[in-house]
């Protein structure tokens, strides 16, 4: 069981009893606010330090890609842009990205590798992590003039061997979203997962972010855990927060019937990640360290 953290905090988390681990989310504008500004690796390397020091586990993602998340400088550096919905990005398979990008990947490899639990890559999609790129019929038209899924599947292979080159000693998780929500968006992220599952093997790890009581193996992102949670570190994270609900979501069921869903799913063997509000309630400490003794 891992805590979400989208800010370092000294404390939550890492002296939960409750949780094994804690992930760590921030932006890549967060430790470099421009292409050419120094990286600040301040918030990061505490965390890791803290986890250490407190004998939790780590998990470390650096979004970007999503507006929200990156550095300023890349159109003036000439990287091609797309408007979407949520914002101008720089275009998935533009070389000036995937240069840029590597560098970045790199840079985390030659501090962390080895430091942490596990890497979850960002770079896949405008929802920081989650491999989802088009929010509606207008953004897939301004992807597809830019290159469409056929580039966003050439840019995603990249950015996974990006990762692997950079973090040799340590798994490296994709979270899996459709990037498209139509089926040409199923049948390339079915491309995608089963051309780096196999090829990466046991450090390459595969995760869901919309996990809840009523998940199954009809929504294709579970359908691949399932898939490669018996090969692969795979991993689930809960839609929303149960008590209140998320973007007008709900987890559509107890805590308990969403943990075991995802026990289901995950066939006993990976990791679940949860909020801070379900994590800090000492009414939930027992099923989580119940839940945590069902997966391996």
């Amino acid at each position: 069981m891992y805590l979400l953290e989208r800010r370092f905090n000294d404390t939550d988390g890492f002296t939960n009893a409750a949780v094994d681990g804690v992930r760590l989310r921030m932006g890549w504008n967060k430790i470099q606010p421009t292409l050419n500004s120094a990286i600040d690796w301040t918030e990061p390397d505490r965390a890791v330090a803290n986890a250490k020091k407190n004998g939790k586990q780590i998990k470390l993602g650096i979004a970007f890609l999503a507006a929200e998340s990156n550095p300023t400088g890349f159109e003036e550096a000439g990287c091609k842009m797309v408007q979407l919905s949520i914002g101008k990005i720089p275009w998935i398979n533009d070389p000036i990205f995937l240069r840029e990008a590597g560098k970045l990947i790199a840079a985390l490899g030659t501090r962390y590798d080895g430091q942490v639990t596990a890497v979850v890559m960002g770079g896949l999609g405008v929802k920081n992590f989650e491999s989802h790129i088009a929010n509606n019929p207008e953004d897939m038209a301004a992807l597809d003039a830019a290159g469409g899924l056929d580039g966003w599947k050439n840019a995603v292979k990249e950015i996974t061997q990006l990762y692997n080159n950079a973090f040799p000693n340590t798994r490296f998780v994709f979270t899996a979203g459709l990037p498209y929500n139509n089926k040409d968006g199923e049948a390339a992220l079915r491309e995608v997962i089963d051309f780096v599952a196999p090829k990466y093997g046991e450090r390459f790890g595969l995760m869901n972010c919309a996990l809840n009581a009523e998940s199954g193996p009809n929504y294709p992102p579970n359908e691949l855990v399932t898939k490669y949670a018996p090969t692969n570190a795979c991993g689930l994270q809960f839609l929303t927060n149960c008590a209140t609900g998320f973007g007008g979501a709900t987890c559509k069921g107890t805590l308990q019937q969403v943990l075991d869903k995802g026990v289901e799913i995950l066939k006993g063997k990976g990791d679940l990640e949860v909020y801070p509000k379900d994590a800090d309630n000492p009414a939930n400490a027992q099923l989580f360290k119940d839940t945590s003794a069902k997966l391996k």
